[in-house]
This record gives structure tokens, C-alpha cells and sequence, in this order.
């Protein structure tokens, strides 16, 4: 099961409220208390925009009780913001102390914005737009419900720019430069289970580690993540401490050593050896009673890594004795850093004292209402976290040319058999940002290559030669197994590709290129509406339908799009996968074609023909692995 256990701090003290009130015989009125705000902002995204960033340089916020107003964001912490990368996700904007009272309004200024579209009349395709905001750049909007802040609390807002109503269209339904900025801000509930609402993907990197250097306690480490660090302030965006919790001495794997006799598949057996408790290994295959194959059932706590660690057997029809395995101990720190390298496991686990600053994470949370982001643990059968879902990516370094570029292919150069060589690469956001030179909004050309060791994990300067590395950043929601690789990248998926770039241009015209070290395929929303139900389980939550993304990017290409529930796959190996969530709309049978879906998942690109759960993929499909099913 997944249970959230990853206790993240975030790096906001309480700051003493401002002094209001004036006379030299009374003197300065006292204080008053503050509480803590986190600032949430999110986007409800439209067709064909791939860029709406505007800079933030203000919002402050009304207080009821005295008529004052107080800052989130003041001129000297102003943001970039790009909208349209949100996506129905919200992302942490801000952390602020305010006065205790009742917030009834809020204020926001910024500049009118950059806005590319995707055009496929365009070479490459994206055209840029000139937004004109017809109110100003300073808005004023209720905060609906009020924020509440109380001293000494936790208080959190949301931030809604609905971009779907915000940009204007004309008559035959183009996108137009014209605005009418449309926008919530509404107080958020600490709900008991997931805290302040659920946030996907949290992209930043590592500014700090820190390890706890007593080693018998579940705490064992931070790592500071910094946010937004394309802001124009120079302390860049908000910063968090993720506080790493692990199991001491869980098992990571088990082997056989020694067979031992009278087993039958499917016994249990305990391991009693390596000073432990709690790690169960179930017969996987046996060879006259000889145990030949095990899978590791539960990872217990206190084992040191041990060659041919006794056993007992606890769940038999046969009455086995004498089977002993090699076990090794899982990192005290347990992180991910790429693919899984044996079968069965979640992804390749690594300590956090091999994590470096400049490294690219990914982190799925929410923030509780004691301030703290708890981000998802993996856990084993008995409890026992297995890992962290802190995803490190790969090691930034703007110095040697190494960005992590965020952003959507255009366009694939491919070989005689399918596998791509290049590929055309909208680059949306940076991270760390470069722009000044790499520029943003850009159509670079992404290499790839096959030659020499795998480029991640390496520390920088990378290698001269290796071979890029291919992973998924959402694996609990790929419960259909899919394939990511060389073969399977295709025009309309959003990606982060880590890797080296180069001005190659000539003649005074730029031309950028970047070799990739390593392509993530992210968590991704597209928009648009439903086709046709292909098949509905009982439980009308697992299934698959047919979708029709606005995107011109699919030029009218269907997507498959499937979904999990309680009747579908639940767990493989280490892997619990998630349920797709449903909102608005109660599940498959409910789905219709009038109306707006935003479906939020893994996009993949089958290249061959293949059946999934079921319903036949015919080759050159897009297949959407769904996380949220969402009806506007």
C-alpha cells in the first residue's frame, strides 16, 4: 500500500508582524501575532498554448479588521510564472507570514504576458503571441472563502488562473493576443488524510544535504529542494527541507544460497539470519524440493547484509528445512536514481550521501497542516518503507553546459528500424535556469546515442561518450508495464531531457542543439473530449476509452486512454500502482461527449502493435495511462 511518510519541513519561520499605530505618549502598539501562508498556484489549461509566462511582481492580500494590506509577493521576490506548465497541477508559489486575521481580497500585478501557441502551418511549429491585458496589469479578486490565518498556524491559498477563459478567440475560434485575466483565490481545508490538496511532480533541485548522525532513529537526513529558479529575485523561488525518513537495516534483496529439501512453490520462508526481524521470502520455483527461486514478500528491519542467512520455514504444505539466502541491506537513505536494475524492484535505490547539490528531483505531495510536505513512501507488505518518492534525475551544471530542459517533442528524425536520432524539443522551462544562454521558447534539436556506458548516474563533467538513459518519473501510475525508449518517443509528449547544449548556428543566426544524457517521460495533461467507451469493469473505474486531445500537436490522432480502479492491477513486485482518480464525473459509464476532460497521466507511443488489459492497441497509438480523469 502507499502510505505518505516522507516528512518534508519547509523553510519558513514565523516573522513578527508589523507595527501599526503612531504617538509619542502611548508609543508603538504591540505586535501582532503572525501565522504562516503557503501560497499554492495552479492553471486550468487551454488548447495549443505551450507558453502563458508572465512576470509576477506583486500580490498582496486585504485585511478585513483594519483595512491594511500585507504582502505574499513584493517586487523584490518577483516570478516568472509560466501558466500553461501547470496544468491542472498546483505548485508551491510562495511561502509568507501575515498578521492573524481575515483576508477578504487579493491583489496582483503583473506583465503582460508571453504566449506561444502550437501551429503546425509554422516551421517549426510554434508561433508567438502578443498578449494584451484589457484591465491592467493590477487586479483585484475575492478570496472566496476567506483566508482564515490564526497565530502561530498554518494557513494555505489557492491560486486558480483559468487560462481557458482567459485568452480570448475570434470569430472561427483562433487564439487571439487578447486578455481577460480570469482567476480564483479561495482558502484551503487541511483535509485529515492528504493535508492541503495534492500536488504532482514537484520539479526542483538540490541545494543542500544534510545526514542525521544518529543512526538508530527512522529520521536519517534533508535535502533542501529549491523552486522556481528561473525568478528574478536572486534568492530564486521558495525553498524546502525534505526531511528523509528510512528503515534501518530493511532487506533490499534476497537470494538463494543454499537450497535446503521437501519445499514446494509458494512456501514462506523467515529470515532468521543477519540479525533481523521481520523479512519474509516467498518459493518462487523449486527443483525437487530444492528451493531454486525466491521473491523477497516483506523487507523487516535491523538486518546487516549477510551471505547465507538461516531461515525458517512459516507457511508450508510440505515441510521444507535447510534453505539459506544471500540478503543485502537496503541504503539507510533510499532515494531513486533511474530504472529499476533487478526485476520486481520499484527503481534503481540509491542513499541519499550519494546525492548531489545541482541534482534534478521530482517529488509527488501535499502539505500537511503542520507545514511539512509528505511526499509518497513506498511500502512493503509489513510496513516497512522501501523507498522514498524522492525522483533525482540527473546533476545539473550550467557551468559545462548541462541543463534539464522542460518542454514538448515537435517533430522525430528516426533510423531504417523506428529508433529515433533526434528529435525537435519546444523548450518551455529550465531547470537550473540558463536562458540567457540557452533561450526558452526555442525549438532545439535533442541527439541521442547508444555508444559507451550509461550516461546516469555520473557525476559532472559528464562523460565524453555514454549512452542515454530512458525512465519514467510517475512509475505508480504505468500499471500497464508500458516501454519507454528510443522507439517510443513521438510528437506531442511532454518530456525532460537532461543533457549538454551548443549554439551550432552560423552566420549570426543561432541554432541549438542539446545531447541527451538522460529522457524522462513526466506526468503530463492534455485536454480534450471523449470519443467512445471501449470497456468498463465491473467497478466502472478500470477500463479504456477513446479521447480526442485538442492538441493540433496528435493532428487529430485519438488517444487510448486507460484507466485503473479497484478491480485492476494493484501491485507488481515493489510497485503499488495508483487508482485513477475521477472527478466530477463518477466513472467510465458517466462519461459522455459534451464537455471538457482533462486527463492526467503517462503518455506513451506504441510503435508496435499490442493488446493492453485486454483491448487490442494498433500500432502507432497514443496511449494514455491515466492518473485523474477530470469533467469541467
Amino acid at each position: 500500500m502507499l502510505k505518505r511518510m516522507l516528512g518534508l519541513g519547509l523553510a519558513a519561520s514565523l516573522i513578527a508582524g508589523v507595527i501599526i499605530g503612531c504617538g509619542s505618549s502611548k508609543g508603538p502598539a504591540p505586535a501582532l501575532p503572525t501565522g504562516t501562508v503557503y501560497l499554492f498556484v495552479a492553471d486550468t489549461p487551454i488548447c495549443d498554448v505551450l507558453t502563458f509566462r508572465s512576470l509576477i511582481t506583486g500580490l498582496t492580500v486585504h485585511r478585513a479588521e483594519d483595512n491594511s494590506t500585507h504582502p505574499i509577493l513584493g517586487s523584490n521576490s518577483a516570478f516568472k510564472v509560466n501558466f500553461a506548465s501547470l496544468r491542472d497541477t498546483p505548485s508551491i508559489l510562495a511561502i509568507a507570514s501575515l498578521p492573524e486575521g481575515t483576508y477578504d481580497q487579493a491583489t496582483v500585478t503583473f506583465t503582460s504576458p508571453d504566449i506561444v501557441l502550437f501551429d503546425n502551418t509554422q516551421t517549426p511549429p510554434v508561433r508567438t503571441v502578443s498578449g494584451t491585458i484589457a484591465r491592467g496589469s493590477t487586479l483585484q479578486f475575492p478570496i472566496e472563502p476567506n483566508l482564515v490565518v490564526s497565530h502561530s498556524q498554518i494557513s494555505a491559498l489557492q491560486w486558480d488562473f483559468d487560462l481557458l477563459h482567459t485568452i480570448q478567440v475570434d470569430t472561427s475560434g483562433n487564439l487571439t493576443g487578447a486578455l481577460t485575466p480570469t482567476m480564483t483565490f479561495s482558502a484551503l481545508t487541511a483535509g485529515v488524510n492528504q493535508g492541503f490538496g495534492e500536488m504532482d511532480d514537484l520539479v526542483g533541485f538540490v541545494t543542500t544535504l544534510s545526514a542525521n548522525a544518529v543512526a538508530s532513529t527512522a529520521f536519517v537526513g534533508t535535502i533542501g529542494m529549491q523552486f522556481f529558479s528561473n525568478s528574478v529575485s536572486s534568492a530564486g523561488g521558495p525553498s524546502v527541507n525534505i526531511d528523509l525518513f528510512g528503515t534501518p537495516g530493511a532487506i533490499l534483496t534476497a537470494d538463494v544460497s543454499g537450497g535446503g529439501s521437501g519445499y514446494q512453490v509458494g512456501d514462506v520462508l523467515s529470515i532468521t539470519g543477519g540479525g533481523g526481524t521481520g523479512g519474509t521470502a516467498t518459493v518462487t520455483a523449486v527443483n525437487s524440493g530444492t528451493v531454486a527461486g525466491l521473491s523477497l514478500t516483506t523487507s523487516g528491519r535491523g538486518y546487516a547484509s549477510t551471505a547465507g542467512a538461516s531461515t525458517t520455514e512459516t507457511v508450508s504444505s510440505a515441510g521444507g528445512t535447510g534453505a539459506t539466502v544471500d540478503i543485502t541491506v537496503d541504503p539507510p537513505v533510499p532515494y531513486c536514481f533511474g530504472p529499476p536494475p533487478l526485476a520486481g524492484q520499484y527503481c534503481n535505490i540509491q542513499p541519499a550521501n550519494q546525492l548531489l547539490t545541482d541534482t534534478l528531483i521530482e517529488v509527488d505531495g501535499f502539505v500537511d497542516s503542520k507545514g511539512n510536505l509528505q511526499a509518497n513512501t513506498v511500502l512493503d507488505a509489513s510496513g516497512a518503507p522501501i523507498v522514498n518518492k524522492v525522483e533525482a534525475e540527473d546533476v545539473e551544471s550550467p557551468a559545462n553546459n548541462q541543463i534539464a530542459g522542460i518542454g514538448i517533442v515537435t517533430s522525430v528524425n528516426t533510423d531504417s528500424l523506428g529508433n529515433i536520432m533526434s528529435f525537435g524539443f519546444y523548450l518551455r522551462d529550465e531547470e537550473p535556469d540558463d536562458s540567457s544562454s540557452l533561450p526558452l521558447d526555442q525549438v532545439a534539436t535533442v541527439s541521442v546515442s547508444t555508444n559507451g556506458p550509461a550516461c546516469v548516474p555520473a557525476l559532472t563533467p559528464p562523460p565524453p561518450v555514454c549512452s542515454t538513459v530512458y525512465d519514467v518519473s510517475a512509475r505508480s501510475t504505468n500499471f500497464a508495464g508500458l516501454a519507454f525508449g528510443p522507439n517510443t518517443i513521438w510528437p506531442g509528449q511532454e518530456l525532460i531531457v537532461s543533457g549538454v547544449f551548443a549554439n551550432t548556428g552560423a552566420g549570426g543566426k543561432s541554432s541549438y542543439t542539446m545531447a541527451a544524457r538522460k529522457i524522462i517521460l513526466k506526468l503530463q495533461t492534455h485536454q480534450g473530449s471523449f470519443v467512445s467507451l471501449l470497456q468498463a469493469g465491473s467497478d466502472d473505474k478500470t477500463g479504456a476509452f477513446e479521447f480526442a486531445c485538442c492538441n493540433d500537436a496528435f493532428s487529430g490522432q485519438p488517444l487510448l486512454v486507460f484507466t485503473n480502479g479497484p478491480n485492476g492491477k494493484a501491485q507488481s513486485g515493489q510497485t503499488v500502482f495508483a487508482q485513477t482518480q475521477f472527478v466530477n464525473v463518477g466513472g467510465l459509464n458517466a462519461l459522455t461527449t459534451n464537455g471538457t476532460l482533462l486527463i492526467k497521466g503517462i503518455l506513451f507511443y506504441e510503435n508496435e502493435a499490442t493488446t493492453i488489459n485486454g483491448v487490442q492497441v494498433p500500432a502507432g497509438t497514443f496511449v494514455m495511462l491515466a492518473k485523474e480523469v477530470h469533467q469541467l
